[in-house]
């Protein structure tokens, strides 16, 4: 069995609360959540383009 590390987790305070830093695992940036919604914003334009016209 392996043992537990000695050191704690690290953290971070946000708006939401307490976040907790996990090892391997990239923490989502303004960036991240700007691209995201630009990516929404062109998928949703794309998808009316589509849109059949109710007459």
């Amino acid at each position: 069995m392996s043992a537990r590390a000695s050191h704690p987790l690290q953290s971070e305070t946000t708006p939401q609360g307490v976040q907790t830093l996990v090892p391997g695992v990239r923490p989502i940036t303004a960036r991240d959540r700007l691209d995201h919604l630009m990516e929404v914003a062109a998928c949703r334009a794309k998808a009316a383009r589509y849109r059949p016209l109710r007459w």
